[in-house]
């Protein structure tokens, strides 16, 4: 695990995924400025009332919900820079550091998509289901929770499918779910931190990468 993530962090380093970066970045800083004006805008239309104290709850209620609308805003941004970025990263790491490995066939851009978008739908579905926990104060540990082990298995299969069969990559999935699941919350982690988050799914594809190549060369019933 360490390994995969120390080549990982060597990785974004490179001129390749550099320009990912910046394309990432700007997608999703596109984004957030699009959901931000629009949660400012729905604000405004929350209408006054005659007592003083229910407009400053309102205010306060509506700009905490903004504000951990926006911070849970990353994990699905997670799952769809995956659709839009993955065969370009992958590529990169694997010229970068197994240029001696067979060239994956790949996944195909729309399936590779639908995927990301499918994915998509299960992340926004998971968060919205845990809303009621942060009345309960446990909250942001249940998604950080969820959200690791819905990563880091998405992040892995779609890796692992440009090499293997579907049926290949549910059995290697099941039998490292531990490692998998560490690596979704390290993506997970970093998709909480302010400005680390910017770079996250590129650092998290990466490093899933390095962690299939380890995984594979270990398996006796797969091959790479």
């Amino acid at each position: 695990m360490m390994d995969s993530i120390s080549r990982a962090l060597k990785d974004l380093k490179s001129k390749e995924l550099f320009v990912i970066l910046l394309q990432s970045i700007g997608l999703t800083l596109g984004l957030l400025l699009a959901v931000g004006w629009v949660g400012n805008y729905a604000i405004g239309l929350i209408p006054s009332f005659d007592w003083d104290w229910v407009n400053s709850v309102l205010s306060v209620v509506a700009g905490l919900g903004l504000a951990i609308g926006l911070v849970l805003l990353f994990f699905p941004v997670a799952a769809l820079f995956i659709g839009l970025f993955l065969e370009p990263i992958a590529d990169a790491v694997e010229a970068r550091n197994y240029p001696q490995d067979p060239e994956a066939p790949g996944l195909a851009i729309l399936p590779g998509l639908i995927a990301a978008l499918k994915f998509l739908l299960v992340l926004i579905i998971a968060n919205i289901a845990l809303i009621p926990a942060y009345f309960l104060g446990i909250g942001f540990i249940l998604v950080f929770i969820v959200n690791a082990y819905l990563i880091g298995r998405e992040y892995f299969e779609l890796v692992a499918l440009r090499h293997l069969k579907p049926k290949d990559v549910k059995t290697l999935r099941k039998s490292h779910r531990g490692q998998i699941f560490r690596a979704g919350a390290i993506i997970a982690l970093a998709l909480s931190i302010p400005l680390v988050n910017l770079a996250a799914p590129l650092f998290g594809v990466a490093m899933m990468v390095h962690l299939f190549k380890g995984i594979g060369r270990r398996a006796d019933d797969v091959r790479l």
